[in-house]
């Protein structure tokens, strides 16, 4: 099986702290991917709405591009950030819900 860094690092972490405890990193996994994905899709409509602003500042200035009618057309990418903030919400929830787990519901590794 192909190891990622993050795979490795997690994998070496849990054994450095686990002294001979089975962890499973299935949820560690899903809350890592769902911030990543929730942080890169944020840019979309930020830059989008940066550029609407910037071109606006240019031309009447910084006082107008702050004005909520400036950025009333772009209302709805600013709606649109709600998936990428649930994301990252969810993702950083579900890191701390299996953190807390691995901390008071530890499980002992099966020697052979």
């Amino acid at each position: 099986m192909k190891q990622t860094l993050l795979d490795r690092f997690m994998t070496v972490l849990s054994h450095s702290l686990a002294n001979g405890l089975k962890w499973d990193r299935k949820l560690s996994k899903w809350g890592f991917w769902l911030l990543t994905l929730g942080v890169l899709i944020f840019a979309i409509p930020t830059y989008l709405v940066g550029i609407h602003q910037a071109q606006t500042a240019f031309d009447h200035g910084y006082y107008f591009a702050r004005l909520r009618e400036t950025i009333e057309p772009m209302k709805n990418w600013l709606w649109f950030r709600m998936l990428p903030d649930g994301m990252m919400i969810i993702g950083g929830l579900l890191i701390f819900y299996d953190l807390l787990l691995k901390l008071f519901t530890k499980k002992k590794a099966i020697t052979a």
